[in-house]
């Protein structure tokens, strides 16, 4: 039921005209001094033990007289603080401005003491108003003074605070659209890659005379030309980048015929988090490149997923030859492993692990980890 208030509240003062809220604003705003300076001097009466020395009316209406006449003229020294502000070249006109400018609000604000005080009672009629203006020169120009101070100050911070922000907004809106587009030129880099490994299993089909064959790969490879060229987000559900890889897996599958063995043990569970957009494809690709297809006989390929902490570990791993002795992931990485590392950067900064070692089977084995 709050929540339900709130909220309408809040549409409510969304519909309201700017000029009106401002308003409130600043009525709510200058309220607070009258508040505190009235009530200040009724407890400080009553602190004393003195019976209050003047009806309460002439308090009251001496402390709306001093601040409420900043109501209408914050606007204006709102603007003049924006237009004349102490930055480099212009430091002494401002100064002169706002000096001027504050001793005008003085005046307005004397004059309307002078008048609501007069008409309340509060001051002795008759009483010039030269030797009135000299009493409120005494008694509050400097307070003046230094109140239009505090609302000069108090938007320029405001304005400092607000340019802050929207620099910083502007900032990461900037290093995320950079971000895009470093991922878009890593992905442009992938997908001729993709697209080279995957016609050569068609064109060594054809060379061999499959010719059904070659052509079944053809078209699987038109289905995957059309995932890979989507418009896709850099961020896909691991169900959506098994059932890629199981397509592109069904090409080589033709091409290594039954040498290759696929198996998967992934849980239904971990099927709805959030991967990267084509990151087991390069993996698997270099263990049929280098582990199943470097190997005589049957190979094996394993994929793997399971949680790991806070975060989603993936791994791919074959019974090929193994990793070759000072084999380096940052020296020796192709254009597939390469690529996938500086995607998972760009995504994950420092929160993701890519590791390539010996696996248990002897062969080798990929495994990255990504936060979820």
């Amino acid at each position: 039921m709050t929540a339900e208030l709130n909220n309408r509240w809040a549409l409510q003062w969304q519909r309201t005209p700017s000029w009106l809220r401002s308003t409130l604003i600043l009525f709510g705003i200058w309220s607070v001094p009258v508040l505190i300076g009235s009530s200040g001097h009724f407890l400080g009466m009553a602190a004393q033990g003195m019976q209050l020395q003047m009806p309460a009316y002439h308090i009251w209406g001496h402390s709306l007289a001093t601040w409420y006449i900043w109501i209408p003229t914050t606007p204006v020294i709102l603007w003049l603080g924006r237009r004349y502000h102490f930055g480099e070249g212009q430091r002494l006109v401002s100064l002169l401005v706002h000096v001027v400018a504050a001793s005008l609000m003085f005046l307005l604000q004397a004059l309307s003491i002078i008048y609501v005080s007069t008409a309340i009672g509060h001051m002795t009629p008759g009483v010039p108003l030269g030797d009135r203006l000299a009493g409120e020169i005494i008694n509050q120009y400097v307070f003046t003074l230094l109140t239009y101070a505090v609302v000069v100050s108090a938007a320029a911070g405001l304005r400092l605070a607000r340019h802050s922000r929207d620099r910083e907004r502007q900032a990461l809106q900037l290093e995320a659209q950079l971000a895009q587009a470093r991922l878009e030129a890593l992905r442009s880099q992938l997908q001729p890659h993709f697209l080279f490994n995957a016609l050569n299993s068609a064109v060594m089909l054809v060379r061999q005379g499959n010719n059904p064959e070659a052509t079944s790969v053809l078209v699987q490879i038109s289905d995957l030309l059309r995932y890979v060229l989507d418009e896709r987000t850099p961020m896909v559900s691991l169900r959506d980048e098994l059932h890629f890889l199981h397509r592109y897996l069904g090409i080589e599958q033709v091409r290594f015929g039954d040498r290759l063995v696929v198996e998967a043990s992934v849980p239904d569970d971990l099927l709805g988090l959030p991967v990267p957009n084509l990151i087991l494809q390069p993996l698997v690709e270099n263990a049929l490149r280098h582990g199943v297809g470097a190997k005589t006989g049957v190979g094996h390929l394993s994929i793997r997923a399971r949680r790991n902490g806070s975060g989603l570990e993936l791994e791919i791993e074959d019974d090929g030859p193994g990793v070759e002795a000072g084999w380096s992931l940052e020296r020796d990485a192709g254009v597939g492993l390469s690529s996938t590392m500086r995607r998972l950067q760009e995504l994950f900064g420092a929160g993701y692990k890519l590791e390539i070692s010996s696996g248990t089977s002897g062969g080798t084995l990929a495994r990255v980890t990504v936060p979820t």
